[in-house]
């Protein structure tokens, strides 16, 4: 008998991440809610269920007796991985409650900044709340959802209509009803990669992200990356130091880590950060 594992989201990084697993003696059963999805071909099998039902997503692991689930590279998935996992009470690298609470932007900025790691100053809103007063904030300003995948819904502002415009539609994207509005830093933006072993990050490489404002809705996309980034041994560094402040703050020992920021000269503000692989 083969080895099951379930892997959440048919994306294209996950055909590589299907690859992997057949090589290790795994039989791959994909889940993803839609009919042809990108990685189905290189799957055994493919079930079509929402990988963010992780009630059901249990409930297939169990029928199928399942080794392994796992989620390489999509937030909201790695969610119902950690949770499936755990329910089975086989090994996960962070438990399924620190996978829910890093998915959401906004606890994510209040442990940084109560932890002193490096970022930019923030608001966080909920959806029938009051715009809170930004008069200490300067324009530019990001508005984001709080629990959005990638860049869904990641506007930037450059005056107080935009804002309230671009807040109200990250509102309605965010499954929890609720947004980011941040000052916008400028300098290089970078991702940092990085393992975590035993809490501590080993910075593997970084990479520049070119950005681009998009038509009329002023959606920021990056459309490429270059990687080395062109940044100081000194902010390599820095990025390692961060690295490991939020592996501690946030309670991931032993996990791959990457994360966003603005370089500028030797510092480094953080944007976001996830435990996991990232997509691009």
């Amino acid at each position: 008998m083969e080895k099951v594992a379930l892997v959440l989201g048919g994306t294209v990084p996950h055909m590589e991440l299907i690859l992997q697993l057949k090589n290790r003696g795994y039989y791959t059963i994909l889940i993803d809610y839609l009919e042809n999805p990108p990685a189905a071909d290189a799957a055994d099998e493919h079930i079509v269920e929402s990988t963010l039902d992780k009630e059901k997503v249990l409930e297939i692991a169990v029928e199928r007796k399942v080794e392994l689930v796992i989620s390489g590279c999509v937030d909201q998935a790695n969610i119902s991985a950690c949770y499936a996992m755990e329910k089975l009470g086989k090994y996960v690298p962070y438990s399924y409650e620190i996978a829910r609470k890093v998915t959401n932007k906004g606890y994510m900025k209040e442990v940084m900044f109560r932890e002193g790691i490096p970022t930019s100053k923030y608001v966080y809103v909920e959806r029938g709340q009051e715009v809170p007063d930004m008069s200490n904030m300067r324009y530019p300003l990001m508005v984001k959802p709080a629990d959005s995948n990638s860049a869904n819904g990641v506007k930037r502002a450059n005056n107080k209509e935009e804002m309230e415009k671009y807040l109200s539609e990250a509102l309605k994207i965010s499954r929890n009803g609720r947004g980011i509005v941040e000052e916008f830093v400028e300098g290089m933006e970078i991702s940092a990669y990085c393992f975590i072993i035993d809490g501590r990050a080993h910075l593997l490489m970084t990479a520049e992200r070119v950005s681009v404002t998009e038509g009329n809705e002023k959606v920021i996309k990056c459309y490429a990356s270059v990687a080395p980034a062109r940044i100081s041994e000194k902010a390599k560094e820095n990025a390692e130091k961060i690295a490991t402040q939020i592996a501690q703050a946030f309670n991931i020992y032993n996990s791959p880590l990457f994360f966003q920021g603005i370089v500028r000269g030797d510092d480094i503000f953080v944007i976001e950060f996830a435990p996991r692989v990232a997509g691009g």
